[in-house]
């Protein structure tokens, strides 16, 4: 069995990555822009596109929003015909809502220019750098399956011990500059 990492190790590291994660995000977002759709339509439409039909009470689980909100968003993506609601196959009393040709699409363009975009970002980076980035082993799916699956079954303790360290290097900065100014990343 493989060492425990230190609290402070983890906490440092998932500040660095929140903060690089949200840098990242907002700059690639503005290519999101281009597509004259807001970011709440869009993130709905890529869950259909890329994780395929769903009730729609199940689309507004996975978007974190209550049914009602997500009734708007749909009808939205429906009067721009990027989404259609369909009778569910394996229960008449219930739809499906897919995204059109259209919407995927427009995902599809959306998700190749952030690529691209990144792909530019990345020129730049030696290949050692780039083989750290993305090492054989995946780093970013190292990193999903870690915190997300983990995060599904977190127990109350390590939930305190995750925050405890945090509130440790609020309150004790140990090189972090950023930290010192009330600032950590983002």
């Amino acid at each position: 069995m493989a060492p425990r990492t230190s609290k402070k190790n983890v906490t440092a590291t998932a500040d660095s990555l929140h903060s690089a994660a949200i840098h990242l995000l907002r700059r690639i977002r503005k290519e999101d822009d281009r597509t004259g759709i807001s970011p709440g339509r869009l993130s709905a439409l890529s869950v259909l596109v890329f994780a395929g039909p769903m009730r729609l009470t199940d689309l507004a689980r996975a978007e974190h929003v209550k049914p009602p909100t997500m009734t708007r968003i749909v009808a939205a993506l429906e009067a721009d015909q990027l989404a259609q609601r369909k009778s569910d196959s394996t229960d008449a009393r219930s739809m499906q809502i897919r995204a059109t040709a259209r919407g995927t699409k427009l995902m599809r363009e959306g998700r190749r220019r952030r690529i691209v975009k990144l792909a530019e970002a990345l020129s730049a980076v030696s290949e050692e750098e780039l083989a750290v980035l993305n090492p054989p082993e995946r780093g970013s799916q190292l990193i999903f399956r870690h915190v997300v699956h983990r995060h599904r079954r977190t127990d109350r303790d390590r939930e305190h011990e995750v925050q405890a360290a945090v509130d440790d290097l609020l309150v004790a900065p140990d090189g972090v500059e950023d930290v010192a100014d009330g600032e950590i990343g983002e």
